[in-house]
């Protein structure tokens, strides 16, 4: 029989279990890189496919400087790959679990919203690629409607 106290040892985690500084590092700046409005608009506007710089700061109405600074550390931190033509760089995404990652945000988001505006939020759209948000309303190419559970519906 087990004593109480290695019972209740093996329902906490071992320090064994809890991620070293380095990765709790590393996973701190993937989210740096994301809380950004630029970057996230740079995310946006790659949705439909690779642009350059010039392109990329033309959609977004931001200085070509303030978009190449972006796009540096959008590419070190993997999450866009480029490659070269020419004398033209172009940039895609190259992580798609991040644009999985801001779909989902952006659907929760969204639902938020709603709920604070006081309108139906029992569905939401879900994008088949790649989303935006821009003042509570998912913006979604080919979306497909999603129904989202929610356990306060119903409830007095």
């Amino acid at each position: 029989m087990k004593r109480t106290s290695d019972r209740l040892g093996d329902m906490q985690p071992s320090l064994q279990q809890m991620p070293d500084d380095h990765h709790l590092e590393m996973v701190s700046f993937y989210f740096a890189v994301l809380s950004e409005p630029t970057r996230l608009k740079i995310l946006t506007a790659l949705r439909h496919g690779e642009r350059t710089v010039n392109e990329l700061a033309a959609e977004i109405e931001a200085k070509q400087s303030n978009v190449s600074h972006k796009l540096k550390m959008l590419h070190q931190s993997r999450i866009l790959v480029r490659r070269k033509e020419g004398t033209q760089v172009y940039y895609r995404i190259g992580d798609e679990a991040t644009m999985t990652l801001c779909r989902e945000v952006c659907r929760v988001q969204a639902i938020v919203m709603r709920r604070a505006r006081g309108e139906v939020h029992d569905t939401c759209r879900l994008p088949d690629q790649r989303c935006s948000i821009s003042g509570g309303t998912c913006h979604w190419q080919d979306a497909h409607p999603l129904a989202v559970h929610d356990s306060t519906q119903g409830a007095d």
